[in-house]
């Protein structure tokens, strides 16, 4: 026995259906229609690598107080071969900053601070240089203490 929705199927005639489709129609005949399906399929695939980031980057961050700094540097190193492989570089200048933190005996609630720049940087889809150097600029910053 099937369910069939308001007591039955409705058959559609060919006008009915040509009407329905014809947006769709008109975008494969103007070629919009793969552009725009790449388009979506680039924003989601952007938005999980930005969720798997963020997700790594609140593991390491809710772990870092117990964390020695090797297994710290160790996580991170992850951590960066991850945004290399999705060209993610202004979380890859921050990570090198961390680790420059890290190397010079940072801990604490400095360190968490740090996590919360990378957090911001992993979520930026770009690889353009104004962001890389933004994010340069805000770890020198940090760097200098202010």
């Amino acid at each position: 026995m099937s369910l069939v929705p308001f007591g039955g199927p409705v058959a559609l005639d060919d006008s009915a259906s040509r009407r329905l489709n014809a947006p769709v129609t008109a975008m494969r005949q103007a070629g919009e229609w793969k552009s725009k399906d790449r388009l979506m399929r680039s924003a989601l695939t952007s938005d999980l690598i930005a969720t798997d980031l963020r997700g790594r980057i609140a593991a390491i961050d809710a772990a870092a107080d117990a964390m020695e700094p090797a297994a710290l540097i160790a996580a991170l190193d992850q951590l960066r071969r991850h945004a290399v492989r999705h060209g993610r570089l202004p979380a890859v200048t921050v990570i090198h900053a961390i680790d420059a933190a890290v190397a010079r005996g940072e801990r604490g609630p400095i360190v968490h601070d740090w996590l919360a720049i990378l957090a911001d940087a992993a979520c930026c889809p770009t690889a353009d240089r104004g962001m890389h150097e933004t994010f340069a600029a805000a770890c020198s910053v940090r760097l200098a203490g202010a």
